[in-house]
């Protein structure tokens, strides 16, 4: 059973670095983002479980990620906003 809190992403939004698995946050407001450490939970084909570092509603860069600074502009099509909590069929 998945925590109810968990939110599920595609793995090419996970950049794995120095030991960590971070993701990056798109602001709403200038359209730059910033990197943000989560928790990962269980992986299932193309998909992981983000089981703590996110909110509902943040929008999240889906490709790419391993070429983005912090602060660096992006366009909205390569951002996913994080809709899907909790165990999916």
């Amino acid at each position: 059973m998945h925590p109810a809190s968990a939110i599920r992403l595609p793995l090419t939004a996970i950049l794995n670095k120095d030991g960590h698995s971070l993701v990056w946050v798109v602001d709403d407001q200038t359209a730059q983002v910033s990197p943000r450490a989560v928790q990962l939970g269980s992986a299932h084909d193309d998909q992981v479980l983000v089981t703590a570092g996110l909110a509902s509603g943040e929008r999240v860069v889906t490709a790419g990620v391993h070429m983005l600074v912090a602060g660096q502009r992006v366009k909205p099509a390569g951002a996913t906003e994080v809709a899907m909590k909790g165990p999916q069929p």
